[in-house]
């Protein structure tokens, strides 16, 4: 049974992934030392992730979309089109906001700092070339949107060759060889220096990517069979298996597992954890960008202020931020890269 893009499932995952997220800054900033003996680093690593995962899954599900309206014709400008007008326009409208007005939420949460970029430096934060240029992050979780652009880029091919190849176990040999190329090239890297692990090339976060490849081509030929319950708790104990193995895996078995599990679990029929979950999901990508800044305004700058005072501008800049720029910015911009898309291809220009 082929899975929807709008799964309740799906909504799930990444409702928990930007959760956690917020969860270990939140509490990284006040104690650093709390979060890491909570696993919320590592955890807060795994989240994103997950990301990876649910990305390119919901994308092999758009290219599917996109090939039976459009055909095959123009695929990859057709997707990076679209991809380019719901990545870049918050993206730009967050970095061009931090370096304009100096705010200092450079660095993790718990060390925020303001960060003197060069030209070079402005440029590769608009374009999303942080790993390429070797170069900080206006905000912290910007380092992994050059990832997801960066894959991307390969995405069409890999779903061409997926409808070459269509069995599963072709998927899983691909992910065995990209798993096997990114653990040569981190043992190369071991004892290299680098600061942020948000600099690792784009080869050894492939094994994070592809499960979601692997969970496509299951749902294809799958039936879930096991309880939607049982779907959060299993997220629960990767995470755990996660946080008790320390990521010796780099995440890549973890990814890989949930990939096989996402297929298996019937859909979550409870109307209130739904609307909950989409809400969420529908807003992450806001509040993933956004959250940082919510941080520094409310418990930084704001510290003259009263700490009740304080949680409640937190509570509603971090709910209303994201809001606002999806129905200001993002929602209009991903309409308008539509209608581009299928004006081009009516006229053929």
């Amino acid at each position: 049974m082929q899975i929807d893009a709008d799964s309740p499932n799906l909504d799930v995952l990444r409702a928990c992934a930007v959760l956690v997220v917020l969860a270990f800054h939140t509490v990284g900033f006040f104690n650093r030392g709390l979060a890491s003996n909570l696993g919320l680093e590592q955890l807060g690593r795994l989240a994103v992730l997950f990301f990876f995962v649910h990305t390119c899954l919901v994308l092999m599900l758009s290219l599917e979309r996109q090939t039976a309206k459009f055909g095959l014709h123009n695929l990859h400008w057709i997707f990076m089109t679209r991809r380019v007008f719901r990545v870049y326009p918050l993206s730009i409208a967050v970095v061009l906001a931090v370096f304009l007005l100096g705010l200092p939420v450079a660095g993790p949460p718990w060390a925020m700092h303001p960060l003197h970029l060069t030209a070079q430096g402005l440029l590769a934060n608009v374009l999303l070339l942080q790993n390429v240029t070797m170069s900080g992050s206006v905000v912290i979780p910007l380092w992994s949107l050059p990832y997801e652009i960066q894959m991307y880029l390969v995405l069409p091919a890999i779903f061409l060759l997926v409808r070459r190849f269509p069995s599963w176990r072709w998927v899983m040999a691909l992910w065995a060889v990209s798993a096997g190329i990114a653990f040569c090239l981190s043992r190369l890297l071991v004892h290299s220096h680098r600061a942020y692990f948000e600099f690792a090339p784009i080869v050894e976060y492939v094994p994070c990517f592809l499960p979601g490849v692997v969970a496509y081509r299951l749902a294809a030929t799958s039936r879930p069979r096991l309880p939607a319950f049982a779907w959060p708790l299993t997220l629960l104990g990767l995470a755990l298996l996660s946080v008790l193995t320390h990521g010796r895996d780099h995440g890549w078995v973890i990814c890989l597992l949930t990939g096989l599990a996402i297929p298996r679990f019937e859909p979550i029929k409870s109307a209130f954890w739904k609307s909950a979950c989409h809400f969420i999901a529908k807003y992450s990508y806001g509040l993933y960008l956004s959250h940082i800044v919510s941080l520094w305004l409310s418990f930084t700058r704001l510290a003259f202020l009263p700490m009740p005072l304080r949680w409640a501008v937190f509570v509603t800049t971090v709910v209303g931020v994201p809001l606002t720029l999806y129905h200001s910015l993002e929602a209009p911009l991903i309409r308008f890269g539509n209608a581009l898309v299928a004006n081009f291809s009516q006229t053929g220009l």
